[in-house]
């Protein structure tokens, strides 16, 4: 099972320093596999310095194709 995560998701998961793939799982208490769509990942590059650090947590998760690709989305509007 795939659970789609959106940036302020994982801003906050690496502002508090929580492994989303071992977190996500523990919390739904269920198989859990944390994904993000390029929308996501397109919105995190947006934010540059800011969210550098997330973007690389982003892109080490499963990723689903979305097909805004030419003209990414909000995040949260793709999911």
């Amino acid at each position: 099972r795939g659970g789609p995560v959106d940036a302020p998701f994982v801003l906050a998961a690496l502002q508090y320093k929580v492994h989303i793939k071992e977190a996500l799982p523990a919390l739904l208490q269920d198989v859990a596999v944390p994904a993000v769509t390029g929308c996501v990942v397109a919105q995190l590059r947006a934010l540059a310095d800011a969210a550098a650090g997330a973007a690389l947590v982003a892109r080490r998760l499963q990723r689903h194709p979305c097909p805004h690709r030419a003209q990414p989305l909000h995040g949260a509007a793709c999911i």
